[in-house]
């Protein structure tokens, strides 16, 4: 019996040798199709259905393609996985909800980000080591008719060997638009120990504004963790501190929320509770949402 079923198996493979490479594959990887019309269509591979494989891309969006259609399958990389078979996600682990990793994006990626409807940015990886973001909010330009208040963010990061953690530095400059220009903003350095998806971050900076240079008297202190609980669900937890006037004065946030991601990989959903570490009484934590949703 195990013969003849060998025996189809090799008859049904040679007429059609893509089935054995499409039964290799797995999410997230990035493959190369030449199909029997002629067509070279590059892409990651999001899902699959019976007799068909679906392929996100970057010019034509996502596609599905039927297996009968397909020439032959290339895969260029694999998919990364933690050793609990999680997805790696590149385009998250980069930070938590507000506060940066010291990880990186891998050159070429890119993603868009809103937070809680009215702010918006995008973020691209320009090499491993190096990327830069952009936005801005538009609820003064809607309710208020007033130039909004934009952001750009440059970061270099150095990983660790055999993803153990990473590195990074970068700085935020933020305008806050007046009758005179204003510009201000904070320079900060975080140590992630850690995987991408599961890791802990502590973080310094120091401010600085057009009008005064650095200043001491605006110190932010960050310290954040995530923890990957399934393939769909990560645990995250985001705290800022901020000293004031030599540390005579202070006050922070603290958070726990969800990061849910999506099939499309960097495409994720966050949900979180913010509490002031004074100031709140009455209310017991500020809701957080934001989505992602990646661009390569």
């Amino acid at each position: 019996m195990y013969r003849i079923l060998i025996t189809i198996f090799l008859c049904i493979s040679s007429m059609h040798p893509v089935l054995g490479q499409i039964a290799n594959h797995s999410e997230g990887d990035l493959v190369e199709i030449t199909t029997t019309d002629g067509q070279n269509i590059r892409g990651t591979i999001i899902g699959s259905r019976p007799g068909s494989v679906i392929i996100e891309t970057v010019s034509l969006g996502q596609i599905t393609l039927d297996i009968k259609s397909i020439r032959q399958l290339t895969i260029i990389s694999q998919a990364n996985t933690d050793p609990d078979a999680n997805p790696t996600d590149f385009h998250n682990s980069t930070r938590y909800f507000v506060n940066p990793s010291g990880y990186n994006l891998n050159k070429g990626q890119a993603y868009y980000e809103n937070i809680g409807i009215f702010f918006n940015s995008v973020t691209f990886g320009v090499s491993d080591n190096f990327s830069i973001s952009f936005g801005g909010e538009i609820a003064s330009l809607l309710f208020a008719s007033r130039f909004p208040v934009l952001y750009i963010s440059p970061k270099f990061s150095v990983p660790f060997g055999n993803e153990q953690g990473a590195f990074g530095v970068g700085a935020t400059f933020f305008t806050a638009p007046e009758e005179e220009f204003i510009g201000f903003g904070v320079i900060q350095a975080a140590i992630t120990g850690g995987s991408r998806n599961n890791n802990i971050s502590a973080g310094a900076g120091i401010g600085f504004s057009t009008e005064d240079g650095f200043t001491d008297s605006v110190i932010p202190f960050s310290l954040s963790g995530m923890t990957r609980l399934s393939k769909k669900i990560s645990l995250v937890s985001d705290n800022f501190f901020v000293a004031y006037d030599d540390f005579s004065d202070s006050f922070g946030f603290l958070s726990i929320g969800l990061r849910i991601h999506f099939k499309r990989p960097g495409a994720a959903f966050n949900a979180s509770l913010w509490r002031p570490t004074e100031g709140l009484d009455e209310l017991i934590a500020l809701p957080f949402v934001s989505a992602t949703i990646p661009l390569r």
